[in-house]
């Protein structure tokens, strides 16, 4: 019997390099990153509205005049000028010549005209370019194992396949005279075998779902046939 210490030692000095595979992100849960990940756009890509309100260029004036409104997915060029405010609503696109966005809790509107009522600091409620991400960042590490979130950050990147290592395959070997597969009486002198049972159960979590197991007599050529079986390709 050897210690956890040394077998892992041996798994680390024996292992080979794992294959790389390219898969959709849909197809990706529970995988290992098998290259870096760089933002190819940032994050938001165009400035952005962070609420529904009023684009104005900031001032000390209360008083503005509507004269356009900008939603979310709008692509229009929106010139605005001193005094003047869009009508903008959360993840839309802020107009090139507005800096600042005034909540519309704090704002009174009367036909084409709107009274701020409390004004916001200059610069307010407006997401600036790659305020999460810039575009060539490194946004996620080679050696990441991938969850829902990180997949879909990668979705909101624009990415959709990546490179990752392919599970291993594993074999189980168990060992032992006196083990008897469980679901049937237990013979005298026999016990269940449950360890194949756990480390089956335990590799799944981890995602390797190719798992054989091998069960041998305790003598050393039935030991040496299925530990044979065990490391040829299937």
């Amino acid at each position: 019997m050897i210690s956890v210490q040394q077998a892992l030692h041996i798994i680390d000095t024996t292992l080979v390099a794992h294959h790389i595979k390219e898969v959709n992100i849909a197809k990706s849960l529970g995988s290992i990153l098998a290259e870096d990940i760089s933002a190819p756009i940032s994050m938001p890509s165009f400035r952005q509205s962070a609420m529904d309100g009023y684009a104005i260029i900031w001032s000390e004036e209360s008083d503005y005049k509507v004269t356009e409104e900008s939603k979310a997915g709008d692509v229009k060029q929106i010139t605005l000028q001193p005094l003047e405010a869009v009508r903008i609503f959360t993840g839309a696109k802020v107009p090139e010549t507005a800096d600042t966005v005034v909540m519309q809790e704090h704002v009174v509107r009367d036909g084409n005209t709107i009274n701020i009522t409390k004004m916001p600091r200059q610069g307010a409620s407006v997401r600036p370019i790659g305020e999460q991400v810039h575009a060539g960042e490194l946004v996620l590490k080679k050696g990441t194992r991938l969850n829902e979130a990180a997949i879909g950050f990668l979705a909101g990147l624009g990415i959709s396949t990546i490179a990752i290592y392919k599970s291993p395959k594993v074999s189980v070997l168990v060992t032992g005279n006196e083990l008897q597969q469980h679901g049937k009486p237990l013979k005298e002198g026999a016990i269940y075998e449950s360890n194949s049972v756990m480390l089956r159960m335990a590799l799944h979590r981890f995602g390797i779902k190719k798992v054989k197991t091998f069960t041998a007599k305790d003598t050393l050529k039935a030991t040496k046939k299925c530990h044979k079986k065990g490391v040829r390709p299937w």
